[in-house]
């Protein structure tokens, strides 16, 4: 599993948070959280703090790097505890069966069930247009049917999950949180309390050469517009905002960024509206707009 310095680092912090959440029902962490972001935006505001956080025990070193905002959802907390606290023996087996569900999850769901998800394969459309990124894309010949061959659907939403690195700015589950980014100003009032969670996404990204990394909301560039007023040297270079017709109603859009983060320069693409709900089950449209955000990637990269 995880043997790198950076890995062995984040196992240690999610053990921490998981004896937490064994032993008090919570992660600190996580409560602490709500309530900066509460007295940042003087509005209610709540990240479940009592449920599983959503860290990522997959390979950290994969060519190609998607980081998301946070995983969605908002389970129910007592429904949790029955099922996954009051049935282990001690914290050690309830951080145990954390880690082997995190590893196995993809393969029982997509290879053994034969299931689908769409915020997966979504994920498998847009990034199937960027060359050599490290993923098989099963789907490569089901363009005349839409790419709706379940079985190929099915083996293309394990490959994203298990061949590239996936990172979420904030672990704890929230269906809201893209919400707190509401104009740039709101950004800058947050960016010490995200600081420290988007620096580790840095870390991860730059701990290796990438062939890809991408933010997968537009959120991220206010983001980075605030570290950037807190580390003026960090973006080093940023494309127009380019925008693409995919055959949807609007148009969807896309950014380029050269950073520099701790000496390590990188590049990373904005992929402003892969999260926006009217994509996850236009297929066709997803493989467009990655294809044409690859032909931007590309081309900024290779002349900066």
């Amino acid at each position: 599993m995880y043997q790198s310095d950076i890995e062995l680092r984040l196992l240690s912090k999610v053990e921490k948070e998981l004896t937490e959440l064994y032993e008090t029902g919570e992660i600190k962490k996580g409560k602490l959280l709500s309530k900066q972001i509460e007295n940042k935006t003087n509005s209610e505001f709540y990240l479940n703090n009592k449920v599983y956080p959503g860290y990522n025990f997959g390979n950290l070193s994969f060519d190609t790097v998607f980081c998301h905002l946070n995983p969605g959802g908002d389970p129910n907390p007592s429904q949790f505890k029955s099922q996954f606290i009051d049935t282990c023996r001690d914290e050690k087996e309830f951080i145990e069966n954390y880690i082997e569900q995190s590893i196995e999850y993809a393969k029982e769901r997509f290879l053994v069930k034969g299931e689908f998800d769409s915020f997966d394969y979504k994920q498998a459309l847009f990034l199937s247009g960027f060359p050599n990124n490290g993923i098989e894309f099963a789907s490569i010949n089901d363009s005349n049917n839409g790419f709706k061959n379940k079985k190929n659907q099915s083996k293309d939403c394990f490959n994203v999950l298990t061949q590239k690195t996936q990172i979420e700015l904030i672990p704890y589950q929230s269906r809201k949180f893209s919400s707190i980014f509401s104009s740039q100003k709101q950004s800058d009032k947050l960016s010490q309390i995200i600081k420290p969670y988007f620096e580790e996404i840095l870390e991860i990204i730059t701990n290796k050469h990438r062939k890809y990394a991408f933010f997968g909301s537009s959120q991220y560039e206010q983001i980075i517009n605030s570290y950037n007023k807190l580390y003026p040297s960090f973006i080093v270079k940023k494309s127009e905002k380019y925008k693409f017709d995919v055959g949807v109603a609007k148009k969807v859009y896309f950014t380029m960024y050269k950073l520099n983060w701790q000496d390590k320069s990188f590049h990373v693409g904005i992929a402003h509206s892969f999260a926006r709900r009217d994509l996850p089950n236009a297929f066709k449209a997803m493989k467009k707009y990655g294809e044409l955000c690859a032909e931007k990637y590309l081309a900024f990269k290779s002349f900066n």
